[in-house]
Parts: C-alpha cells; sequence; structure tokens
C-alpha cells in the first residue's frame, strides 16, 4: 500500500494507518514535494497532479508495484492523476475528500462560488508570502479547512512548522488549478476506488 498525505503535512500522518495494518499490508507513505524531508523539487514543467504524481510513480516502480493506492486531500488527487498516467502500477484506490477543484470551476452557480472561494485563499496565502507576512498567509489557509481559531490556538513550534511550508501550499494550489482531467478521463479506469468524505455532525 502506498499512502499519500494532504498539504501541510508529511508522511507521518500515515503512522497510525501503517500500524493498524501492519499485519495485511507493507505501508509506503511518502514525503510529496515540498513535505517532510522532499525538497520542492522536480520537473516543473509538469502542471496539475503529474508534478509530485512522477516521483511517487518512481517510487512505486521500485517497490515493483502494483499497488493499493490510498490518498487524502490533495494526496487523494495526486493518487487519481497517478491511476490515469500508470493504471497499470494501481490495484485499488481510497481516496478521502481528494482535492479536485478544477470540478468546481465549470459546475453549477454554488460549485463556482466554492471554486472562488478557495481562488481567494490561495490568492490570500500569495500575497501575504510577497509582503513577507507568512503567518497571515498560513492562518487563512489553516483556518479555512480546520475552522475560524485553529491557527490562533496552535503553539509557537507549531505555526513556525507551518509557515516554512507556505511555498508548498503555493505550488499545490498552482498545480491543483492547473488539473485538467474530466469525469470522461476516469470511466476509462477498471480500478476498484472507495470515495470518502467526512461530515460535521455538530
Amino acid at each position: 500500500m502506498v499512502a499519500l498525505h494532504s498539504s501541510a503535512s508529511s508522511s507521518s500522518q500515515w503512522r497510525r494507518l501503517a500500524d493498524d495494518l501492519k499485519d495485511r499490508f507493507n505501508v509506503h507513505a511518502f514525503d510529496l514535494p515540498g513535505y517532510g524531508r522532499a525538497p520542492l523539487a522536480g520537473d516543473f514543467s509538469q502542471k496539475g497532479g503529474a508534478f509530485s504524481a512522477i516521483p511517487v510513480i518512481s517510487a512505486i516502480e521500485r517497490i515493483g508495484g502494483p499497488v493499493h493506492l490510498v490518498g487524502h486531500s490533495n494526496g487523494g488527487g495526486i493518487a487519481i492523476k497517478l491511476a490515469l498516467m500508470r493504471p497499470d502500477l494501481v490495484k485499488s484506490l481510497t481516496l478521502y475528500e481528494p482535492a479536485a477543484f478544477h470540478f468546481l470551476k465549470g459546475g453549477n452557480v454554488v460549485e463556482q462560488r466554492l471554486f472562488a472561494k478557495i481562488q481567494s485563499i490561495s490568492a490570500q496565502v500569495n500575497i501575504a508570502a510577497l509582503e513577507d507576512d507568512v503567518p497571515a498567509g498560513m492562518q487563512h489557509f489553516l483556518d479555512f479547512w480546520n475552522g475560524d481559531g485553529f491557527w490562533a490556538d496552535l503553539p509557537d513550534v507549531a505555526q513556525q512548522r507551518f509557515a516554512g511550508m507556505i511555498s508548498s501550499i503555493m505550488t499545490d494550489f498552482a498545480h491543483g488549478f492547473a488539473e485538467t482531467w474530466t469525469l470522461s478521463d476516469l470511466s476509462n479506469l477498471s480500478i476498484p476506488a472507495l470515495v470518502m468524505t467526512g461530515l460535521d455532525l455538530a
């Protein structure tokens, strides 16, 4: 099993999963470009999820694939791209809230409003980085996904750690907006897939 983490995270996100499944699977969790120990490097001519998928494809080839592929949020979007690029390397897809922002752009009025909101968050992150106010940018990003006040409640060491990820967040947004695959593309895949979402039951 290969597991791909979300933005503002790292391969350590999957430690509990690896422990829970240790008697059934060998779980390989990789740091995506710009996170954990992986530098923000790669073939920048590649747009969309391909930028991050290419090094994962190389890693799966070294493992000797095919593999069960798991992805969360941005990692889920990358997992989909990888499956489209190299379906021969993927036994199954398990996706938790995969990021596919490009679908919202051509959607109904509600979906287009959501797309505009995500674009606004991306712009706020970019402007904060340009103005050398990285904490403000990361506050916008993390509060959007986790709720108002999330950033303020973090200890200083965590804020500093997240602030160090802002270039990677900007890159994730840029590649997410540049994605182009369609539902028709997905229909050509014959891979077992499970897509999950969380619900706020409060």
